[in-house]
């Protein structure tokens, strides 16, 4: 069985300027297949003239797929517009996530959603909040009328210490955990919900089972790929780096052009310091995932590491080119050109790092250093 196309049964406004942009499909060229995005393009703007076409939903979505830090405050946008059509609103929330605290108050306002998919979405997102102010914005829901959010509450708030608890939010907690763990049980005969009771036993410090669950996941489906990530997770945050290592070499002879997986374990060698082999699994993994900026950072410190000055520049500006205000790899790239006596170049990433954070004293002692060694007063 595959995923094939659907519709939506939706009659929506062609645009076949996000055709060229995003390269979305268009009712024009559903039709005049013999024709590219661009000629619909111009014949709307022809009849209709040069005028600015509204925002779209799929701006924000695609530039929240890609990461992109502008994607921000559009994903923001979507995600509390209540004229967007739920599965829009829901995708934002769930974009929203990779943003951190920044996404925070959108999804905590979505928990009072008149729609169960919009609140068990952003309850989703709220995991990594801290554990009081999470207890206190995920607790009501334990009692949502809808199960699938009540049980969603639950499993965020695993990993809240039980003494955060009063006495009537712990009973609603044990209830809806024995409901969460009832529904995984129900689809016993898929990877899923296995990795789900894992992740629960995880978040409760109840590591022995949460191993024996994701090993179920994986005789269930070997290749089942959260839950061997998940799996050498959980056994790197017990010391069990070799288990770790194995698990994700398995998965590659498996899965030999999944870029995730070279690069969980070009991280888990380099956490090691085997740079050599952490360089060609990183190396491997940017092959396979160009679009990564992080990927060719953490690859270009790997060669750093191993004096491959050309290969950690190429890789470093890679990773600059793609996420242009990622302050960790501008700091790299300072550091990188200050080491090699580059100091215009030093000095340059120093300051676009004093430029992002003008109250961080970090970038400015670095950049005082730079102009130091550049014998600046």
């Amino acid at each position: 069985m595959v995923v094939d196309p659907r519709r939506d049964h939706s009659f929506r406004v062609p645009r076949p300027d996000l055709s060229v942009k995003l390269g979305t499909p268009n009712a024009c060229n559903a039709c005049h297949k013999d024709r590219k995005a661009q000629w619909a393009n111009g014949a709307v703007r022809r009849w209709y003239g040069p005028k600015e076409q509204p925002p779209h939903f799929a701006e924000a979505i695609a530039a929240g797929r890609e990461g992109r830090p502008e994607a921000l405050p559009k994903l923001m946008a979507v995600a509390t517009d209540t004229k967007q059509p739920t599965i829009i609103r829901a995708t934002a929330l769930d974009l929203l996530a990779q943003y951190g605290s920044q996404g925070t108050a959108a999804m905590v306002s979505a928990l009072r959603d008149e729609d169960p998919l919009v609140r068990r979405t952003a309850l989703r997102g709220l995991a990594r909040l801290g554990p009081e102010p999470r207890l206190k914005a995920v607790a009501p829901l334990l009692r949502d009328p809808i199960r699938a959010v009540r049980i969603e509450a639950a499993r965020v708030l695993t990993s809240v210490p039980g003494e955060l608890f009063n006495h009537s939010q712990r009973t609603d907690f044990d209830k809806t955990l024995a409901e969460f763990k009832q529904a995984q049980k129900a689809v016993g005969d898929q990877p899923s919900g296995h990795l789900n009771l894992g992740v629960m036993y995880a978040s409760t410090g109840r590591r022995d089972l949460a191993e024996k669950s994701y090993l179920t996941a994986l005789r269930k489906d070997p290749g089942f790929l959260p839950a061997r990530f998940n799996l050498t997770n959980l056994y790197n945050a017990m010391g069990r780096n070799a288990d770790a290592e194995q698990v994700l070499r398995e998965g590659i002879k498996r899965a030999p052009k999944e870029g995730e997986l070279y690069y969980s374990l070009g991280l888990l060698l380099a956490e090691e310091k085997r740079y050599p082999e952490a360089a060609t699994n990183l190396g491997k993994a940017a092959e396979l995932m160009p679009t990564r900026a992080r990927v060719h950072y953490n690859h270009g410190l790997a060669l750093q590491h191993l004096g491959g000055k050309s290969g950690a520049e190429t890789a470093l500006l890679k990773a600059n080119r793609l996420d242009e205000n990622d302050p960790s790899v501008i700091q790299a790239l300072a550091i990188f050109y200050f080491q090699g006596r580059d100091w215009d170049q030093a000095a340059n990433y120093a300051k676009k790092l004093t430029h992002l954070y003008p109250n961080e004293p970090g970038a400015r002692r670095m950049l005082e250093q730079i102009n130091k060694a550049r014998g600046y007063k």
